[in-house]
């Protein structure tokens, strides 16, 4: 199959705009589509993206594949890695692409991928697609980066094998797709930069949603949710744990803000939170949980216009870009504003993703804030 184009996604955000640019495309692109999932925790049997995606009827793909899995161990991620490059080999030779796109160009897979499709198209590009901070906050490469993994890959893998310090920094990269072009990092403004399309609640990406939910629930409660979704007024992103029990009086100071309102609040608790209600929210009448396992992302094209709420993350800044509409408010301490607490800097729904992309920079708060402020989240302390 000539003229195709590769998607590769791992996260859910990842999937969410591979989606969202392939049905963006599908107009002015008469080429085959395949999304290809890498770093996933489940297989095609029960992954509820690549399950959701093969019954989406509006799905711009021609094929959906599961290419790589999550492994704890080393020498079984090695083992495993071999036979995902070969059979990615496989799949570039049958569907040819000419382009490809990504949300993480230090993944192998996606350089493997661009190293055989210039081998045998020297016209063919890449893209690397937004994945929330690192674009506009790079990460720093640490010293055994630079020092041990940089040259080991170089020897064991060849010339194709970057290590770039931050996302969409390697050579590979010709195109940019933001949400904000104007607020990347230098490093990206060197490249040919687009802003992302702004179709996440127009109704394909709405239907992706719900089917990916009815996965998650009964048909029954799903209906329920999207009414809650859509009339709440107040959604709350809570960071985690070990986060908000470092501030005095948490549980009372966000009671303090629900109880003001009327209507009643959704609250999301943070995917890894050892406990499923560790505030014991879902007692109080006006509160109503949202099922942490999934993104936000997801939630978001149910959403009419209410005010969402959270700790400094990226979680806010991939739901104001998602969702421009929508009334953002970051609720710091005196420990996000001088930056001694650890910022959660990845987007919540990246727990998937690797610990190659966390940073500890202990001026990540206070950069994160001065992007805030220039979106247009409101920022404000309890």
């Amino acid at each position: 199959m000539n003229n195709s184009v590769f998607y590769f996604a791992s996260t859910p955000l990842n999937i969410i705009l591979a989606c969202s640019l392939a049905v963006n495309n599908r107009p002015a692109k008469s080429k085959n589509a395949v999304l290809i999932l890498i770093d996933q925790t489940s297989g095609e049997q029960v992954n509820p993206y690549f399950l959701a995606i093969k019954k989406w009827r509006e799905s711009p793909f021609k094929n959906v594949v599961i290419l790589s899995y999550k492994h704890k161990a080393i020498w079984q991620k090695l083992i495993k890695r071999r036979a995902s490059l070969k059979r990615l080999k496989r799949l570039v030779a049958q569907y040819q692409p000419v382009e490809i796109y990504t949300g993480n160009d230090r993944r192998i897979e996606f350089q493997y991928a661009h190293h055989l499709m210039q081998q045998s198209n020297k016209q063919s590009c890449s893209s690397y697609y937004d994945d929330g901070l690192f674009s506009y906050i790079p990460r720093n490469a640490s010293w055994t980066e630079k020092l041990i993994s940089k040259p080991a890959n170089y020897l064991f893998y060849g010339r194709w094998r970057e290590t770039p310090e931050s996302a969409g920094h390697s050579k590979k990269i010709s195109n940019v797709y933001a949400a904000y072009p104007e607020l990347i990092c230098p490093q990206l403004k060197n490249k040919q930069c687009f802003k992302l399309p702004q179709n996440i609640n127009h109704p394909p990406m709405q239907n992706l949603a719900d089917i990916l939910l009815a996965h998650l629930m009964a048909d029954k409660q799903l209906n329920k949710l999207r009414d809650a979704l859509h009339q709440s007024k107040n959604v709350f992103i809570l960071p985690h744990q070990s986060n908000y029990q470092s501030v005095k009086n948490y549980r009372a100071k966000l009671m303090a803000i629900i109880n003001k309102d009327n209507t009643s609040s959704l609250v999301k608790y943070h995917p890894r939170d050892a406990q499923y209600d560790g505030l014991d929210l879902a007692s109080h009448n006006k509160v109503r949980l949202l099922e942490a396992a999934v993104p936000f992302e997801f939630y978001l094209p149910y959403l009419n216009t209410p005010c969402i709420r959270g700790d400094v993350s990226a979680a806010l800044l991939t739901t104001k870009w998602l969702r421009p509409d929508l009334k953002v408010i970051a609720v710091t301490t005196r420990a996000d504003s001088s930056g001694h607490r650890k910022t959660e800097s990845n987007t919540e729904s990246n727990t998937e993703s690797n610990t190659e992309d966390k940073t500890n920079s202990s001026s990540s708060n206070q950069q994160l804030l001065a992007l805030f402020k220039r979106l247009g989240i409101e920022v404000s302390d309890w």
